[in-house]
């Protein structure tokens, strides 16, 4: 459960940075340069491969740490299960 906040944490910040850095330099290219919206699609498309190369590794890594967090975290469950049944094993065999 706490992992799950954790992660609920990180997405929630990790979204609120990306956010305030797109209308940052949204707002500096606007005043800057007075550059403006465009509507030519081919801008878009060079616009779309730009954030695309960027995001998607970035976006590979958050999921890889995620998935080597959750199996150390199946492992050490895991573990603690088989510790938990070896004791009651024991204690098993001590009655008998």
């Amino acid at each position: 459960m706490k992992l799950l906040k954790n992660m609920e944490s990180l997405i929630i910040f990790f979204v609120t940075i990306v956010s305030v850095t797109v209308i940052t330099f949204y707002s500096l290219a606007y005043f800057t340069f007075n550059w403006t919206i465009s509507k030519n699609p081919s801008d878009w498309g060079v616009f779309g491969d730009f954030f695309g190369g960027i995001l998607n590794p970035l976006i590979a890594i958050a999921a890889l740490i995620t998935l080597i967090r959750a199996v150390k975290l199946q492992k050490s469950e895991f573990l603690a299960t088989r510790n938990h049944l070896e004791n009651e094993a024991k204690k098993m065999s001590y009655i008998d």
